[in-house]
């Protein structure tokens, strides 16, 4: 899709680039859409990270200090900063000591807080110190990802805020500018053999937002059928399938969680949909899940169905 849908150019090294501009912000789209909101912006980030890894920009012992922070055992001096609480002083200490230890770019840093220690206040009383200046020379020193480890011994509080400027920064604003629900946009990325699966929040029902679209869609009623599974419904899925593919019909498969032990069964079925099918068919499920960030990540696992469209669906 982002051979066919990316803008042409005659020259190849600019055709590449709309390819993989293109399909990055097609993968992101696609992925959000499965996300609950709070993990989107930890998407985005990873993203923004293995692409900058891709263009060797990135320090993998920084990248592994930013997650991890210092080790060892680290001697506190005493605190200068009147203003910081004994314990804030330790935490903030042991970051940057361990960062002057371990990564080079940050050497003298922790001698740094006690020379400016007036500007640094300045920086920790800061309402957005992820957008100020920081203290010293490090601020010329350092790179903009260097100064994350920065801010997030000192500010931790402000670290999502400097993430996001991040992205930002190197990505652009369209990945920080989360998708909300859109059926049609998920439609538009599906095909014959793509089947489309809701993952619900409790209490939601996507039935009615997807009678619409059908009818938006010119979908008549005759074109399209449904089943809730479980109760022996396995067989009547499998034949409005086929009836399904035959005639271009829409079909939509609700709570595929209460047939789990049927979902290999329709592994195989999926596999097959590119023979003899229409290409007005489309193949739709709903499924419950968990607030678990782990149920999330293995959906696509335990209905054992690839490539699928997943929408998270919460209204």
């Amino acid at each position: 899709m982002g051979i066919e849908n990316a803008p042409r150019s005659a020259v190849v090294a600019m055709r590449i680039q709309y390819i993989i501009s293109y399909f990055t912000e097609s993968l992101y789209q696609n992925v959000c859409r499965s996300l609950f909101e709070r993990h989107k912006l930890l998407f985005s980030f990873m993203l923004c990270m293995k692409i900058l890894f891709g263009e060797k920009k990135i320090d993998v012992s920084e990248w592994r200090y930013l997650l991890a922070g210092p080790s060892g055992e680290i001697v506190i001096r005493d605190n200068p900063w009147a203003w910081v609480r004994t314990d804030e002083w330790g935490s903030i200490y042991r970051q940057i000591k361990g960062a002057t230890n371990s990564l080079s770019a940050f050497a003298g840093l922790d001698e740094d807080l006690f020379t400016h220690a007036i500007a640094y206040k300045e920086y920790f009383d800061s309402k957005d110190p992820h957008k100020a200046a920081l203290p010293g020379s490090f601020n010329e020193k350092l790179t903009d990802f260097q100064k994350l480890i920065v801010l997030k011994a000192i500010r931790p509080d402000k670290i999502c805020d400097a993430v996001q400027e991040y992205i930002k920064a190197h990505l652009g604003d369209k990945f920080t500018e989360y998708p909300t629900f859109n059926i049609a946009e998920s439609f538009k990325d599906s095909s014959t053999s793509t089947p489309l699966i809701f993952i619900l929040s409790q209490g939601s029902d996507p039935m009615g937002d997807w009678e619409k679209f059908a009818d938006l869609k010119g979908v008549v009623k005759t074109k399209r059928d449904s089943v809730s599974l479980g109760q022996g419904q396995e067989k009547r899925a499998e034949d409005m399938i086929k009836k399904g593919k035959e005639n271009g019909m829409w079909v939509l498969l609700q709570n595929c969680h209460f047939a789990k032990s049927w979902m290999p069964k329709l592994e195989q079925i999926v596999e097959n949909l590119a023979e003899n099918i229409h290409r007005e068919f489309r193949l739709w499920m709903t499924r419950y899940v968990s607030t678990n960030l782990k149920q999330i990540l293995i959906i696509c696992n335990y209905l054992n169905i690839f490539p699928v469209i997943i929408i998270h669906f919460n209204k």
